[in-house]
């Protein structure tokens, strides 16, 4: 039979020690200086958090559903609701390009929240142009 409380108890001192151990590493520490924290995703899974100002979050994960190892791997990248609900999804080729994935949609984001109280004739522009964000990208990120 498993011990529950002692799995819990070695689950939380593995967590512990990620939380440690990877914002040293250089991903970790180009993820934290631009604001990024770790979540478990569920399931053993972890990923790069970034809360958004607006409510609901960004995450970048590499494709084994891990923190990353290099920056030059392919990154999965979602922006979701603060139900969590997927507003966009998309897998990058590199770090670079994921980061600059989610400071589109962070943008995006909060000028569209903030801009909810908007003429009605900006407002049809501003639905446009959050429509626009919520699609995959057909293209991939070029700068920093």
């Amino acid at each position: 039979m498993i011990d529950l409380e002692k799995a819990t108890n070695r689950f939380w001192d593995w967590y512990a020690k990620v939380q440690e151990d990877a914002p040293k590493t250089v991903v970790g520490r180009i993820m934290t200086d631009a604001g990024y924290k770790i979540a478990h995703t569920g399931g053993g899974c972890l990923s790069w958090e970034k809360i958004l100002p607006t409510g609901g979050y960004l995450w970048i994960c590499d494709e084994g559903n891990g923190l990353g190892n290099s920056e030059t791997e392919t990154y999965l990248v979602g922006r979701y609701t603060v139900d969590g609900e997927e507003v966009a999804f998309d897998a990058l080729p590199n770090l670079r390009d994921a980061m600059a994935w989610c400071r589109a949609r962070t943008d995006a984001a909060t000028w569209f929240e903030l801009s909810r109280d908007a003429a009605p004739g900006s407002r049809v522009l501003l639905q446009r142009a959050d429509r626009c964000f919520r699609q995959p990208t057909s293209r991939r990120a070029s700068e920093p």
